[in-house]
């Protein structure tokens, strides 16, 4: 049973909590006692992807909890808010629906109180890991990680470990499994990994569908209560990638900027900004038609 409130989001539905209320929701998760519970970081990507993996899009679909972790979701929400409203109703819909994306941009830069009366924050993957390492000292939670390069030259999934051990020196982090071992083990042998070690919660640091169907696949075969996916977490925390300065994640644009800053060369660069130019207007068109 949810004790959150949803809000419908392109046909997925997104739960409109804060941070701090998320924590209630674990909480009731592991008082319940049931496995498999799936938490689901989700940004403007997962629609475009869902559309064409049709196993990303159950587990999207299939998920304890959807997490709004991109603006672009809450600029949606706020975007269907007003379009039940009776503004422009007389116009033709596209041209309706393009007034009203540029009405809520005016307001996620001048007045954006009006835009978080949907879904009121940001749950941000990538920053979500340190509150939930701390609730699981707290809460004497077992905890696995799952991803991360394990080669001579990277070796992300055990220096992440290390890192949250620093910070966390009371978090039981009882197994780390290196991502790039996926080739070699199938999904379901990890999920039977993971069992022996009785993980509470298992955080995943993997490619966002890859990460996210492997929760809805095998999550509850590993026997944890809980999952979530935090993708490039682990590099960060490995000093493998440097995070975006905190000033772009503010104004919500890393979801723009970290694909192309992350690049070395040009042609890589402009590989990146073509596909982010690509998803990006297959999104507006799927929004103006919605």
């Amino acid at each position: 049973m949810k004790n959150f409130k949803e809000i419908d989001v392109l046909g997925y539905k997104i739960a409109s909590i804060t941070n701090s209320n998320l924590f209630k929701v674990i909480d009731s998760i592991i008082a319940e006692g049931s496995v498999g519970n799936h938490l689901m970081t989700v940004n403007s990507e997962y629609f475009l992807k869902g559309d064409t993996i049709p196993e990303f899009s159950k587990a999207v679909h299939d998920a304890r909890a959807r997490l709004a972790d991109g603006v672009v979701l809450l600029l949606i929400a706020r975007l269907h808010q007003l379009q039940e409203e009776n503004s422009f109703r007389n116009l033709p819909n596209m041209i309706r629906n393009s007034l009203l994306i540029f009405r809520t941009g005016y307001e996620w830069f001048l007045t954006r109180d009006k835009v978080t009366n949907t879904i009121p924050e940001r749950i941000i993957g990538s920053q979500i890991i340190h509150p939930l390492c701390r609730y699981a000292s707290r809460m004497n939670l077992r905890v696995a990680l799952y991803g991360g390069l394990d080669t001579p030259r990277y070796n992300v999934g055990s220096k992440a470990g290390e890192r949250l051990k620093e910070l966390y020196p009371e978090l039981k982090i009882v197994d780390i499994y290196p991502g790039n071992r996926q080739e070699t083990l199938r999904g379901e042998d990890v999920a039977i990994h993971f069992k022996k070690s009785q993980p509470d919660i298992i955080i995943t640091g993997l490619a966002n569908h890859i990460g996210e169907t492997w929760l809805n696949q095998h999550l509850k075969a590993s026997g944890a209560k809980i999952g979530i996916n935090l993708g490039v977490t682990f590099d960060y925390l490995s000093g493998n990638k440097k995070p975006m300065p905190k000033w772009i994640s503010k104004i919500g644009l890393e979801w723009l900027l970290r694909p192309i800053l992350s690049e070395n060369s040009l042609s890589s660069t402009f590989n990146r900004i073509s596909r982010v130019a690509k998803n990006f207007s297959h999104l507006f068109i799927k929004i103006i038609n919605s």
